[in-house]
């Protein structure tokens, strides 16, 4: 550990700095940071997985659409109260 470092405060967002990316890099470092690991952080990046692995144990979740296409967002758009 560097010379006055206790600990990295990550205060990124997006791919390299919540996706577990920055994570693997300071543990390799062997610094400690805060927020979730390597793992919790790649797994929270992928929003559907989540929802799914919430689902999986139980943790009431809200309704939800996968979009997968243009396809799909253009037809969602038609039936869709909000504007």
């Amino acid at each position: 550990m560097s010379a006055g470092t206790e600990r990295v405060w990550i205060a990124l967002h997006g791919p390299g700095g919540e996706d577990g990316t920055l994570q693997g890099a300071l543990e390799c470092l062997g610094l400690p940071y805060t927020g979730s690991g390597v793992m919790g952080s790649a797994i929270g990046m992928d929003k559907l997985r989540t929802k799914r692995l919430a689902q999986a144990v139980g943790i009431a979740t809200s309704d939800y659409v996968e979009l997968t296409g243009e396809q799909d967002l253009r037809r969602r758009s038609r039936v869709c109260s909000c504007r």
